[in-house]
């Protein structure tokens, strides 16, 4: 099938296909192999051999994906914020960050140098809106 959405990381690499799963490969040994226990998949990031796939119910995660695709399941559930809806997902080194249907973007994980973009220090386990510029060109 056709890729619709693509994210890679350092040793690991993953694609929406066009009915809306999840493959992934770690390295050009490795054949992309499905990932299963999920549906209706739009974006799909990868941090830390994390990945995490945009659900119409909000974002699923997986830890630990191994190259087989074999993963320890979507354990971690992130909740979208009411009536809004995650489009974009995309991983830093120890953080995601989203973009909504009303062009907000949400952001959460590790935020020792302040990449969520709130304004803090705090990491955070949940989405946390990202603050707009103070001073917008």
């Amino acid at each position: 099938p056709r890729a619709r959405a693509l994210t890679v990381e350092r040793d690991l690499r993953c694609v929406v296909t066009e009915n809306a799963a999840v493959s992934c490969w770690r390295d050009f040994r490795s054949a992309p192999t499905t990932v299963g226990g999920l549906a209706g998949v739009s974006s799909v990031a990868v941090m830390d051999s994390t990945v995490c796939a945009v659900v119409s119910t909000g974002v699923r995660c997986s830890r630990e994906l191994r190259a087989s695709g074999q993963h320890a399941g979507w354990s971690l559930t992130f909740p979208v914020p009411e009536s809004q809806n995650f489009r974009t997902i995309i991983g830093g080194p120890s953080h995601m960050c989203a973009h909504d249907n009303v062009r907000l973007a949400w952001c959460w994980g590790s935020n020792v140098r302040g990449e969520l973009g709130d304004g803090t220090d705090v990491s955070r386990t949940t989405p946390v809106r990202v603050l707009a510029p103070a001073n917008p060109p």
